[in-house]
């Protein structure tokens, strides 16, 4: 521990583990954002190089990208239904 986070060894496995562990997880929502996912990561673990990780993985990770906003299309003006 290291001023009461835990620390992580120096393993691309355990690192990329704890990201997708961290990603699929139910409370997560999809970070949409790298600095999201960091901030939430930081209160608790520490590793070397974290913040570039963060960032790799985030950009790599298909459902963030696909949740992103210019994925989604625009609404369009409501039509009213004609009376039959």
């Amino acid at each position: 521990m290291i001023r009461g986070k835990i620390c992580v060894p120096y393993d691309v496995g355990l690192k990329m583990m704890i990201l997708e562990e961290r990603d699929k997880s139910r409370f997560s929502m999809h970070s949409l954002s790298m600095t999201k996912m960091y901030q939430n990561l930081k209160e608790s673990l520490w590793w070397s190089s974290m913040k570039c990780d963060v960032t790799q993985f985030v950009a790599t990770c298909v459902t963030d990208q696909k949740a992103k906003v210019k994925y989604h299309t625009l609404g369009r003006i409501l039509q009213s239904l004609e009376i039959p």
